[in-house]
């Protein structure tokens, strides 16, 4: 999980700050509120776990409520729960309320599609609730919700938490809402054009992650040549040369010398077949003419896997035997010192 601390922007710390002084006071809402909104959703998804206990202390969305205390509703200050009812989009704010009975309530509040990536990502984060009724209402919400989401706000979302949520302790079968958000073929091609366009950041990474469902399995062929970045061709092709997708599936002890009693934490792996139809002869081809040596890489080493001992084999190995990456010219020098037939 990304530890880099991310603080407030300035506009939204404001806005929340202008809707505390009218929620403590019993006013309505509805201005402040669609400000706060608008601050929220443009949030990167990513930022949720950080910004959650920051939103609710700018706003003061604690337990127990100034709307709660007896004073405040001698004279008739509404509270937070009556505010929740009367207020338009204020369930998605109150996603961050540190009372789980109130956010288990917006949580049931929330209809149809959600309308941005930083959104999608706080019912993910309520997913993971340490409170089970609200992870239950998560569940709920996320049934209700995710299949009405559009495709681009779900895979921008996706994009974000598919890497990060593996290190989410509390939810168990709650984590399969977003695996099935995969199986909407719409999702699964917007999730594999930002793999593909993004130049930057752990795509690679990602892909494998979303590779634990089959339903990229389609998009791995145009991911194995078009994708941006080297990284990503390279781990699409090698998916396909392999037939075979592996990702990490957490870590567990293993033994280094069971005398001494010495073990260490070492990650583990999960693996499934791909069932893609491929012409592989034509993927190695092109996988040997792409511009990165870790492709050519993987090219070379899915010859010597499916081609081993063909003439197609060896002229691959002669067309790279002076490849300016040493790994390459190893494989190509493997190929050409060892000949089968």
């Amino acid at each position: 999980m990304d530890r880099t601390k991310t603080f407030l922007p300035p506009a939204l710390e404001g806005a929340l700050l202008r809707l505390r002084v009218k929620l403590e006071a019993g006013g309505r809402l509805d201005f402040e509120m669609r400000e706060v909104f608008d601050q929220m959703a443009a949030l990167p998804p990513p930022d949720v776990v950080h910004l959650d206990t920051q939103i609710a202390a700018a706003a003061r969305l604690v337990h127990g409520p100034t709307g709660m205390r007896i004073l405040p509703r001698l004279v008739g200050v509404p509270t937070h729960a009556r505010q929740l009812e009367r207020t338009p989009l204020l369930e998605y704010l109150f996603l961050c309320h540190r009372d789980g009975l109130l956010r288990e309530a917006a949580l049931d509040q929330i209809e149809g599609g959600i309308p941005s990536a930083f959104l999608f990502a706080a019912i993910c984060w309520r997913l993971n609730d340490w409170a089970r009724p609200v992870r239950e209402a998560a569940t709920r919400c996320a049934r209700r919700c995710f299949p009405l989401t559009d495709p681009a706000v779900a895979a921008s979302a996706l994009s974000a938490l598919m890497i990060r949520t593996r290190s989410w302790g509390r939810w168990t079968e709650e984590r399969d809402l977003l695996d099935a958000l995969l199986a909407r073929p719409d999702v699964g091609i917007a999730l594999a054009t930002i793999i593909a366009e993004r130049p930057t950041g752990a795509m690679a990474r990602l892909l494998r992650a979303s590779a634990r469902t089959p339903y990229l399995d389609d998009q791995l062929q145009h991911l194995s040549f078009a994708a941006l970045q080297p990284a990503v061709r390279a781990a699409a092709l090698n998916m396909l040369l392999a037939g075979e997708a592996v990702w990490a599936g957490g870590r567990a002890w293993q033994w280094i010398d069971k005398s001494m009693g010495l073990r260490r934490w070492a990650m583990q792996h999960d693996r499934r077949r791909i069932e893609v139809t491929t012409d592989i002869a034509a993927l190695i081809e092109r996988g040997i003419a792409d511009r990165s040596a870790m492709v050519r890489g993987v090219a070379l080493s899915g010859a010597i896997r499916h081609l081993r001992g063909t003439e197609a084999e060896r002229a691959h190995a002669v067309r790279l035997r002076d490849d300016p990456s040493r790994s390459v010219r190893e494989r190509a020098a493997f190929i050409l010192d060892n000949p089968i037939g």
